[in-house]
């Protein structure tokens, strides 16, 4: 019987960590914060590629990265003023979105 009793705490713990573990990647995405508008952003299809550019016209650095539906994410670069990035993705990715990092 105490077997059992120490089997159920252990799982009540497991799925305790478990519900916090689901909470806070579900929290982490909505805390981070978009670039400025300032930065501006296009998108267009290019026969089997997804495209996505961000133009940076603030007056200084910003630092994000792309964020795709059905894909792998970019890597955190800063844009200098003026400048522009483009990344792509085979066409069943979307793009959702920059986020600062």
């Amino acid at each position: 019987m105490r077997r059992i009793r120490i089997a159920a705490r252990q799982a009540t713990t497991v799925a305790g960590a478990a519900a916090l573990l689901v909470a806070g990647v579900n929290v982490a995405p909505a805390a981070a914060a978009n670039p400025p508008s300032c930065v501006e952003r296009s998108t267009w299809e290019d026969g089997a590629q997804s495209w996505a550019k961000a133009n940076n016209t603030c007056s200084s650095r910003k630092t994000f990265y792309f964020q795709w539906d059905w894909a792998v994410d970019g890597d955190c670069k800063t844009l200098k003023a003026g400048y522009y990035r483009s990344e792509w993705r085979v066409r069943q990715a979307n793009f959702r979105s920059l986020v600062n990092c």
